[in-house]
C-alpha cells in the first residue's frame, strides 16, 4: 500500500464516523424533544390519556 492510499482510507473512516455521530446526535435530540414535550403536558405522559371518554 502506498502512503496516499492509507491516508485516503483514514479520511474515509473519519468522515463515516463523523456522519454516524451526527445522525446519532440528531436522533437523540429529536427523541429527547418529543419525550420532554409529552411529559410537560398536564394530565399524563401518554397521548392516550388525553382521549375523551
Amino acid at each position: 500500500m502506498k502512503r496516499n492510499e492509507i491516508i485516503l482510507r483514514q479520511d474515509r473512516i473519519v468522515y463515516i464516523l463523523l456522519v454516524v455521530t451526527a445522525v446519532v446526535g440528531l436522533t437523540w435530540v429529536l427523541w429527547r424533544h418529543q419525550y420532554l414535550l409529552s411529559h410537560d403536558r398536564p394530565g399524563g405522559s401518554s397521548p392516550m390519556s388525553q382521549a375523551p371518554r
